[in-house]
């Protein structure tokens, strides 16, 4: 396996999907929430090339790091106001970071921030090769509240009511103790 293949990933002008099992496909792909799945057995290989073929090419134009606009699938955007900005040291702390996140993300992980909300960010940490983990998508939703940095964020961990880790709760929380 690699990411491409278990990824269904989205061009820029497409809307973004959180990537779910779609219990129904046997081959147990993920899937887009909301897309239909093809049967892999369905395709004539012609086809399966072609599909491949334009995953990878999805893949490649996948920006690591991104700034979007639409925030309404974030787990905590109802929590704080696109009309309250961070005090001046969170706004200027999150841009460090931001910089940072842009530069020098490893290969396995993305990350998505939001125009309009800069208390908001997602990644997807693509689980290691040779781990339990190994290939799994790990979808974390942060906020950062009004007295960051001297708060710690809040973050939501996308689980599909499984707890793969004792720092992963199946409810979504997340014990950051071990950062």
């Amino acid at each position: 396996h690699n990411v491409s293949d278990a990824v269904n990933l989205i061009s820029e002008k497409e809307p973004y999907f959180p990537l779910v099992h779609d219990p129904a496909n046997s081959d147990k792909s993920l899937t887009a929430a909301g897309s239909s799945a093809v049967p892999s057995g369905s395709l004539s290989s012609t086809e399966k090339h072609r599909n491949e073929d334009d995953i990878l090419k999805r893949f490649q134009l996948f920006k690591q790091f991104d700034i979007v606009q639409d925030h309404s699938d974030h787990h905590y955007s109802g929590k704080g106001s696109s009309l309250k900005q961070p005090s001046k040291t969170g706004a200027k702390k999150i841009q460090d970071e931001w910089r940072i996140l842009e530069k020098d993300l490893p290969e396995t992980i993305f990350v998505r921030v939001y125009e309009s909300r800069m208390d908001l960010l997602r990644a997807v940490i693509v689980g290691a090769e040779g781990t339990p983990y190994h290939d799994g998508l790990f979808f974390f939703d942060i906020f950062f509240p009004s007295g960051y940095p001297n708060v710690p964020p809040l973050v939501y961990y996308h689980s599909g009511g499984l707890r793969i880790n004792p720092n992963l709760y199946n409810c979504g929380k997340v014990c950051l103790s071990l950062l």
